[in-house]
């Protein structure tokens, strides 16, 4: 075992090397993970050349060294032995979550169809065809033939994430070939296993019990990773005062969670990896602050940054010692196996994924698209770690051995020397690389924009400097503040108005996380809000202004959970589902008006500047329209529950003061009017006070049968006890503002008492509105008729509601009661004749 300085020796040797060979990367334009694996295989056959490869065991001993900083250097590096395990368990759990935790999930659900496809039948097809081509080329044994299959069809996250990211390829197309990467190697790991276990003689499979396990693995992994992630969201969340703890759980989440599944419950490590970032990535967003979720964002760049160093260039050590037996025959084999691939991979993408489009389970994805997931899926860490666990077993025979290690690393080096190295030209043939044409306009106006805004300072720099004119003005470039007007004349004025429809809701949610981050907006009320300012963004996008005209209309509407909570109420008198519903649909609304109004206040020369005069005004228009919707359904609730809008206001008010009094007190600390100490003193303080404010109030909705009967005039004369038991017979209802409570034509089964509230009855030729205390719907039961009207709220009602039996039991009881709801009957028939 090597000693350990020899180890750290190499550790930092490669992280330097790495570094150094980044910039190299960037010059040349080259992809840099590839650049690190050749780097790799240069030190893999240089120790190799100079007889270290063979004698690293012995050299590690020597506690001294060699002598040569250099050798031991090359020494160092090449003990850093590259095992299957340390792939999968050190560097493995890190780069997937680091690459999930900046995928959007909604964009990966949206394209759930396609990814799944080639994560799972996808590869299964492809991993038979291959499987079968070589056995008929190699004689290799058809087992043996398939697990190279199943090793070789696995597109690998590690180098596809890496790659796409220096390449800057477009959102949709990096969710769809990553998202298939991060997938598709649960199938590549169970069939892998499945095959192995056959090639070693330890156990047999079949059709079912390989779905099975499939099922096992892939289901398994994302329960773990899912429950896993949920846990350490809530812990997370209640240490936003410690940054550095909250940002450390998630690197233990990454590996807890790979081992938990790989380890322990023999299911997929890297799908619960995928998953609980994912869940933390979405989820995580808001119940992190979000300067803390940003330098989590940072330090796991970092992580990734080093792993994907380390792991590339140990995967390029490693190479001669994969190819140390390799014969011509094998190399021959190799162009086999990239052919096969290369073409099995065509027909699966160009053939299912259109025709699941055609199906209607997926999107359409255009054949741009198709082609660079074609070209795009690279192999690298995992498969060669899936190789090298082939090597390391000792059961599997020496010839399958040879045959799977060369060529499982040819094709490897096939795909990140060819396939990745030509990735951004294909993109740039296809036109991927290129902003879409309001965009490019766009682009043209900041370019002007920005250089107005900054002529002037840098007239007064150089100026200030005794400067010439012409040595001021070279300091612009030719094209700086040029603006194409034929170009633009090309952009329609609905197509400025959706750039500056797209603008404001960035800004809505920016200051939303703001809101969040100040303590104002709950978690909770978070998650909403980004899911309909996303929601609205996305058809803007689609649908341009018709589609953020529809999508801000239903973002206003009910949601689920509140139909949840109303459903409970009236089936079975639950009252405080609603009260939560009611009360986060309030925070939600509140908080959406407020930002709406900021947007709408603000006067914005950028604005106009970049979507023109026209653009703006039209774009803020239809922001103003979206105020008036949302301020009106805010305003229902607020006429219903005034005293809990007034508790909610306080809270806030008292919020933003704290949040003031802070920033006084950061003012002082930075002028060092105050030592840090009685800064910190201060600031704990304002955390106790603002801990206190966490919760909202709680929202009492009220829906008391017994209160609801003393607000209505026709039982002003009954008794307490009296009361009580005509409650027993009410069922209290909420009504939502415009919801229809029956219509002309159905048969009358209740009448309807309003406490709190209006509803407007519609007659024919006539409509009336009734208020509190009004009540209706006692003709059908009187007259044994169908309702002669239709009657719908104007706003929120407290209703109680009266079945026809228990008013039959009622007033049985009550004659005088019967008297004047016949008087009021015979006097609204005469007034409808």
């Amino acid at each position: 075992m090597a000693h350990v300085w020899m180890t750290v020796l190499g550790l930092m040797v490669l992280l330097t090397g790495a570094v150094l060979v980044l910039p190299i990367a960037n010059r040349v334009r080259f992809p840099f993970t590839v650049l690190l694996a050749i780097v790799g295989m240069g030190v893999g056959f240089l120790a190799e050349g100079l007889g270290i490869a063979g004698h690293v065991a012995q050299l590690t001993q020597d506690h001294h060294g060699s002598g040569s900083a250099f050798r031991d250097a090359l020494i160092a590096l090449v003990s850093l032995d590259v095992t299957s395990e340390a792939i999968l368990f050190i560097f493995l759990p890190a780069l997937v979550f680091e690459s999930a935790l900046s995928i959007d999930v909604r964009r990966l659900m949206e394209d759930i169809g396609p990814i799944l496809f080639l994560a799972a039948l996808g590869l299964l097809v492809s991993t038979a065809v291959i499987g079968i081509v070589l056995n008929q080329f190699s004689g290799m044994s058809l087992i043996a033939c398939l697990l190279l299959g199943a090793i070789c069809s696995a597109t690998d996250p590690v180098a596809v994430v890496a790659i796409f990211k220096e390449v800057g390829a477009p959102k949709r197309l990096a969710i769809l070939v990553e998202g298939e990467s991060l997938f598709n190697d649960a199938t590549a790991i169970v069939v892998f296993t499945l095959l192995l276990a056959m090639l070693t003689g330890e156990g047999g499979i079949s059709f079912l019990g390989g779905v099975g396990s499939f099922l096992k693995v892939f289901i398994g992994g994302i329960i773990v990773g899912f429950v896993m992630a949920r846990v350490f969201c809530v812990v997370i969340g209640r240490l936003n005062d410690f940054p550095l703890a909250a940002i450390t759980l998630t690197i233990t989440l990454a590996y807890l969670s790979f081992i938990a599944a790989e380890h322990y419950l023999h299911v997929s490590g890297v799908m619960a990896s995928v998953t609980a970032a994912l869940v933390v990535g979405s989820t995580g967003r808001t119940a992190i602050k979000p300067a803390i979720f940003h330098s989590m964002h940072d330090i796991w760049e970092q992580l990734g940054f080093w792993a994907n160093a380390v792991i590339f260039v140990l995967v390029g050590i490693a190479v001669p010692h994969l190819l140390a037996k390799a014969d011509p025959r094998l190399f021959l084999m190799v162009g086999v196996l990239i052919v096969t691939a290369t073409i099995i991979r065509s027909l699966i993408v160009y053939g299912s994924v259109p025709m699941l489009a055609r199906l209607g389970v997926a999107q359409k994805v255009s054949q741009s698209f198709q082609t660079v997931m074609v070209w795009g899926g690279l192999r690298g860490a995992v498969s060669l770690a899936l190789a090298l666990a082939v090597v390391e077993n000792e059961l599997v025979p020496e010839d399958a051995r040879t045959f799977i290690a060369v060529l499982v690393t040819g094709f490897v080096l096939f795909t990140l020397f060819t396939q990745a190295t030509t990735i951004r030209p294909v993109m740039n043939k296809l036109g991927l690389d290129k902003l879409s044409h309001a965009d490019e306009a766009l682009r043209n106006r900041s370019v002007g924009f920005a250089a107005d805004r900054i002529r002037g300072s840098v007239q007064a720099f150089g100026e200030a400097r005794g400067l010439t004119e012409d040595e001021i003005n070279a300091a612009f470039d030719e094209e700086t503040g040029f603006e194409d007007k034929a170009f633009e004349a090309t952009v329609t004025e609905d197509e400025w108005i959706v750039a500056g429809l797209k603008a404001m809701l960035s800004q809505e949610r920016r200051a939303y996380l703001d809101g969040f981050g100040s303590g104002a907006i709950s978690s909770t009320a978070l998650r909403e809000l980004l899911m309909r300012v996303d929601d609205i963004a996305d058809a803007t996008k689609a649908g341009g202004i018709e589609g953020y005209r529809n999508a801000s209309e239903a973002a206003v509407e009910f949601d689920r959970g509140f139909r949840v909570g109303r459903w409970l109420q009236r089936r079975f008198g639950v009252d405080a589902v609603l009260a939560r519903a009611l009360a986060l649909r309030f925070e939600v609304l509140d908080a959406m008006a407020a930002a709406l109004t900021a947007r709408s206040s603000e006067d914005s020369a950028e604005m106009r500047a970049l979507v023109g005069a026209q653009g703006a005004e039209k774009a803020t228009q239809e922001l103003a329209a979206r105020t008036k919707r949302v301020e009106r359904r805010l305003n229902n609730i607020k006429l219903l529950y005034p005293d809990y809008v007034e508790r909610v206001e306080a809270r806030n008010l008292r919020l933003v003061a704290l949040r003031l009094e802070q920033a006084d007190y950061d003012r002082l600390a930075a002028q060092s009017l105050i030592g840090a100490s009685v800064h910190q003193s201060l600031v704990d303080e304002l955390a106790e006070k603002r801990r206190a404010l966490d919760k909202l109030p709680a929202l009492d909705i009220h829906l008391d049968a017994t209160l609801l009967l003393r607000k209505v005039p026709l039982f002003a004369k009954l008794t307490d006890s009296e009361i009580a038991a005509v409650a027993k017979l009410m069922k209290p209802r909420l009504m939502l503002p415009d919801e229809t409570i029956f219509k002309r034509g159905d048969v009358g089964r209740e009448m309807f008492f309003i406490s709190l509230g209006a509803v407007e009855v519609l007659l024919p030729g006539r409509s009336i509105e009734l208020g509190s205390g009004s009540y209706f719907g006692e003709i059908a039961l009187f007259e044994d008729q169908e309702r002669n009207a239709d009657v719908k709220t104007l706003s929120f009602c407290e209703v109680l509601a009266l079945s026809r039996d228990d008013l039959d039991r009622l007033l049985a009881t009550k004659p005088e009661l019967r008297d004047e709801l016949r008087r009021e009957v015979a006097r609204r028939l005469a007034e409808n004749q």
